[in-house]
């Protein structure tokens, strides 16, 4: 479990040269909860986040999201055969009546391919879709659609070198 909790801290300004004041009393607050759990052997884990906060600004902007969800991969971590992901997520995301019609809930599912042909090698494929619904603004639904590649080689001299190709639609 991880908790977070931070405020934070308004700009100073010099107003005569040798007096320093508040510039700017909007500040912001938040705070988060993160909840983990691992089973199977560490193959499956089940998550729980709470992501809260409020702008000190006229008006209530306020915000808070929730995300749930899991990740099953297919090997133990420290295996050499090739390993499937598959995940999937639910969020709900609530704002303050300022910006009450940036409400959403959303639902996403992934799955992924890596592969260590050899302890200095690695290729990773996946797909991920995402859909959010605002119930107060349909016309910003969305469903997203992303897929990758990757290839990653660590070489003698200590360095690594990633290629990656992304392609993505909304």
């Amino acid at each position: 479990m991880d908790v977070t909790f931070g405020r934070s801290l308004a700009p100073l300004t010099a107003t005569d040269g040798a007096t320093t004041t508040v510039a700017d009393s909007r500040q912001m607050t938040a705070g988060s909860v993160d909840l983990e759990h691992r089973i199977a052997n560490e193959q499956m884990r089940l998550f729980y986040s709470l992501d809260a906060g409020t702008y000190n600004t006229p008006g209530d902007w306020s915000y808070y999201l929730h995300t749930a969800g899991g990740t099953w991969r297919s090997t133990k971590p420290d295996s050499t055969r090739p390993t499937l992901f598959i995940g999937g997520s639910a969020a709900w995301r609530g704002n303050g009546a300022s910006w009450a019609a940036a409400d959403y809930k959303g639902l996403g599912a992934f799955t992924n391919v890596e592969w260590r042909p050899r302890p200095t090698a690695t290729l990773r494929a996946g797909y991920r879709f995402d859909a959010r619904a605002f119930p107060d603004s349909p016309e910003l639904n969305q469903h997203e659609h992303g897929s990758f590649g990757s290839v990653l080689v660590n070489l003698p001299s200590r360095t690594t070198l990633i290629s990656e190709v992304r392609a993505g639609v909304k």
